[in-house]
C-alpha cells in the first residue's frame, strides 16, 4: 500500500486551503485541524454529512467555497501585494 505524508510539504503551500470535514466522515477530526495548522493559509470547516459531501450536499459545499472566493477577493483588494 502506498502511503502519502500530507504533512511533509504542507508548509510550502502558498495558496488558501479550505478543508471541509464531514461529521460522519471516516477520519478523526484532529487530522484535519493538524493538517490545516501546518498550511500557512489553511482552515477547517465542519459540515453535516458523510464522506462524499460534494455529492450529498453539493449546494452547501458550493456556497461555502463561494464564500471563500468573496473573502479572498476582499483580501486582495485590501492587500494587493498578496
Amino acid at each position: 500500500m502506498l502511503a502519502i505524508d500530507l504533512y511533509a510539504r504542507a508548509a510550502d503551500i502558498d495558496v488558501p486551503v479550505h478543508i471541509v470535514r464531514a461529521t460522519e466522515g471516516r477520519f478523526p477530526p484532529g487530522l484535519y485541524e493538524a493538517l490545516a495548522a501546518k498550511i500557512p493559509r489553511g482552515r477547517v470547516s465542519t459540515m453535516a454529512g458523510g464522506h462524499l459531501l460534494p455529492m450529498e450536499v453539493p449546494e452547501a459545499v458550493a456556497e461555502l467555497l463561494l464564500q471563500d472566493q468573496e473573502i479572498s477577493a476582499t483580501t486582495r483588494r485590501a492587500d494587493p501585494g498578496r
